[in-house]
C-alpha cells in the first residue's frame, strides 16, 4: 500500500514551487479565493521539499479488501483507534468514534460519493493507530497531525506516514514514514491498545 500513497504524491521541484509561489502571489494581490489559498499552502509545502498527496486518489486506488473495508485508514495522531463509517453512495468517514454526533472539520476525514465505486456501501470497521517514534514525533499538540497507515483491522499496522492535513481540505503533506518494530508493537499492546470490533 505504500505504492498508493507514493504514485498519488505530487512532486515539483523546490525551485518550481518557489518561482510559482512568487508569481502567483504577485498576480493575485487581492482577489484570493479558497482554492488559492489551498495552492499556496500546496506549493509552499512543496517548496520545503514536502510531498503533497491527495487523499480521495489514495484511497481510490487502494481499493477495499475482501470484506469491504478500505485497505488504508487515515486517524488524527492523537486517536489510539479510529473508526470507518461507510456510506451507500461509495463514500465514507474516518471519525473517533461512529456513533458520535460531536464532529467538526478537525476531527474526520470524509471521503466524496464514489470514492470506492458508484455503488454498493464499503463496510465499517475500527482500525488501531500506530504510535510515532520519539524521533518524529512532533512537538506542538498532536490534534494538529494525522497519520496514514495500511489498515489492519484487527492488528497493529506497521508502515504508517505522519502528515498535516491543508485547510480541511482531502489535501496532506508528507512529513515522515515510519515502520514500528516488534518492540513497539508490543508495547502498545502491552498498553492496552485494543480493538473492540472490527
Amino acid at each position: 500500500m505504500i505504492s498508493d500513497v507514493e504514485n498519488a504524491a505530487m512532486h515539483i521541484s523546490r525551485e518550481d514551487a518557489a518561482k510559482y509561489l512568487q508569481s502567483y502571489r504577485k498576480s493575485l494581490r487581492e482577489n484570493w479565493t479558497a482554492t488559492d489559498r489551498l495552492l499556496v499552502k500546496a506549493i509552499k509545502a512543496a517548496s520545503d521539499g514536502k510531498k503533497v498527496v491527495d487523499l480521495e486518489q489514495v484511497m481510490r486506488s487502494a481499493g477495499l479488501d475482501e470484506r469491504k473495508r478500505p485497505r488504508m485508514a487515515i486517524a488524527r495522531a492523537d486517536w489510539q483507534t479510529v473508526e470507518f463509517d461507510g456510506q451507500y453512495n461509495g463514500s465514507g468517514r474516518f471519525v473517533r468514534e461512529r456513533f458520535s454526533s460531536a464532529y467538526s472539520d478537525k476531527s474526520v476525514v470524509l471521503l466524496p460519493q464514489g470514492t470506492f465505486g458508484a455503488t454498493g456501501m464499503p463496510a465499517d470497521g475500527q482500525a488501531t493507530v500506530p504510535m510515532i517514534p520519539i524521533d518524529i514525533r512532533p512537538v506542538d499538540s498532536l490534534s494538529n497531525w494525522w497519520i496514514l497507515f495500511e489498515a489492519e483491522w484487527r492488528a497493529i499496522p506497521r508502515d504508517p506516514y505522519l502528515l498535516k492535513r491543508i485547510a480541511g481540505s482531502l489535501l496532506f503533506v508528507i512529513y515522515a514514514q515510519w515502520d514500528l518494530t516488534d518492540l513497539e508493537v508490543a508495547c502498545m499492546k502491552a498498553a492496552g491498545v485494543r480493538i473492540r470490533r472490527g
